[in-house]
C-alpha cells in the first residue's frame, strides 16, 4: 500500500519517468523481501539506520555495480521522504548511510602516432571546401582542446594571428585564451581563403560553416571527427571529446604544468583537471612494463 502511494506520487506529482518508476517499484520490492526474510518483526515505518546499511552492503557482497547501488539508495531516500512529508513517520532512518565513492574511469585518448596519421595532413588552394572543412574541424579540436559548443561559436574575428591567439567562449559565457603555433595558423589562414572563395557572399561570422553556409551543428561535427578516428586509429570511441581528452593527455605527457590544462581547458576548477594525471600515471606504468629491464 505505501509503495502503491509513493508511486502514484511521483508519477502525479513529481512527473517522474515510466522508466525510473518501474526501477524504484523493484528496488522497494526488493527491499521489503529483504525486511521479511531477515528483520521479519519490522516493518517500512519502524526500521532504523542499520537495516537499510546490511541491505545495501549484502547487495555490494552481490558485487551489484556502484551506480544501481547508488539508484536502490536513492529510491529509499526518496520513499522515506514521501512517508515523512506525509506523516508516516517523525523521523528518516537514511541517516548514516553511505556508499563507496564511484569509481571515475579514466579518460581515453588517441597516442600520438595515430593523430600525426591525421594532422600530417594539409591543404592547398585547391581542397574543396567540405574537405578542407572537415580535416581542420578535426584539427581545430586537437589543436585547441575546445568543446564541441566551443567550436560553433567560434568566429573568425576571434582567431588573432599577429599574437598567435585563439579566443574561444565557453560555458556560462566564460571565456579563456589559447595559444596556438604558427604551422596551425597558417593552414586556418589557407581555410579561410578556400571558405571566403566558397561563400563569397555570405556574411556569417562562424569559422565553419555548412556545405550551405550556415553555421555547423552538433551531429555534423560528431560525423566528421567519427570518420577520421574510424578510418585512420584504433579506438573505440568516435565522438569529439576524445579530441578533447587527447589534447590534455598529450600535453601532460611533454610536461606542461597541471594548473596551465586547466586553464586552457577552461575548467571551473581543477578537480576536474585532475583525471588527467591518473590518466598519465598509467601511460608511465605501462611504458616502465614495456621498456625498463627490471619490470
Amino acid at each position: 500500500m505505501l509503495i502503491e502511494a509513493f508511486l502514484a506520487y511521483l508519477q502525479k506529482e513529481k512527473r517522474y519517468s515510466q522508466h525510473t518508476i518501474k526501477a524504484y517499484r523493484t528496488d522497494l520490492l526488493q527491499f521489503r523481501q529483504y525486511l521479511e526474510d531477515h528483520y521479519p518483526q519490522e516493518n517500512f515505518l519502524t526500521i532504523k539506520s542499520f537495516v537499510i546499511r546490511s541491505w545495501l552492503a549484502e547487495l555490494a557482497f552481490q558485487n551489484i555495480s556502484p551506480t544501481t547501488l547508488r539508484r536502490k539508495k536513492t529510491a529509499i531516500t526518496t520513499f522515506y521522504s514521501f512517508l515523512r512529508k506525509n506523516n508516516y513517520i517523525t523521523k528518516t532512518p537514511v541517516v548514516d548511510v553511505s556508499l563507496p565513492k564511484k569509481s571515475k574511469k579514466l579518460p581515453s585518448y588517441i597516442d600520438k602516432k595515430q593523430i600525426r596519421n591525421i594532422i600530417s595532413w594539409s591543404l592547398d588552394e585547391t581542397t574543396p571546401y567540405e574537405t578542407a572543412r572537415d580535416l581542420m574541424v578535426f584539427k581545430t579540436l586537437y589543436a585547441t582542446g575546445m568543446r564541441v559548443s566551443e567550436l560553433i561559436h567560434l568566429y573568425i574575428e576571434d582567431i588573432d594571428f599577429s599574437k598567435k591567439e585563439i579566443k574561444v567562449t565557453g560555458k556560462r559565457n566564460k571565456q579563456r585564451i589559447i595559444p596556438v603555433d604558427d604551422s596551425f595558423l597558417d593552414e586556418i589562414k589557407l581555410f579561410i581563403l578556400i571558405r571566403n572563395k566558397t561563400f563569397p557572399s555570405i556574411s556569417t561570422p562562424n569559422l565553419f560553416l555548412t556545405n550551405q553556409g550556415k553555421p555547423l551543428y552538433q551531429r555534423l561535427i560528431y560525423r566528421i571527427v567519427s570518420d577520421f578516428i574510424t578510418t585512420y586509429t584504433h579506438s573505440s570511441k568516435k565522438n569529439p571529446h576524445l579530441l578533447r581528452h587527447t589534447f590534455a593527455t598529450h600535453l601532460l605527457e611533454e610536461g606542461a604544468d597541471i594548473n596551465a590544462i586547466k586553464e586552457l581547458l577552461g575548467h571551473a576548477s581543477l578537480n576536474a583537471t585532475q583525471i588527467y594525471t591518473h590518466a598519465n600515471l598509467a601511460h608511465l606504468k605501462s611504458m616502465y612494463e614495456k621498456f625498463h629491464p627490471k619490470s
